[in-house]
């Protein structure tokens, strides 16, 4: 895996996972809590700071073991492409 491949697999990992974490610990405001002119799915508190925090280092762990996978072969794409297209060669 090049440094460019590395970078663009840690954003696309990155940015799905924070996707994921976004919706947790949400609490929304209640009728009396909210004024005119705000919706009511608008959260309290979106902590985005604690969860980009967390997806930096869920994302870490996720993508060290698809570096490890990849560099080490453990599932090598490259061949498995060469072997379809064996197969459909066949």
């Amino acid at each position: 895996m090049t440094w460019f491949d590395g970078v663009v697999t840690f954003l696309i990992v990155w940015w799905t996972v924070l996707f994921i974490t976004l919706p947790f610990g949400i609490e929304y405001h209640s009728e009396e809590e909210r004024g005119a002119g705000h919706v009511s799915s608008a959260p309290k508190n979106p902590m985005i700071i604690k969860k980009m925090i967390a997806t930096t280092l869920i994302t870490a762990v996720l993508w060290a073991g698809i570096y490890v996978t990849i560099d080490k072969g453990f599932f090598n794409f490259r061949d498995e492409a060469r072997m379809m297209a064996e197969n459909d060669n066949k």
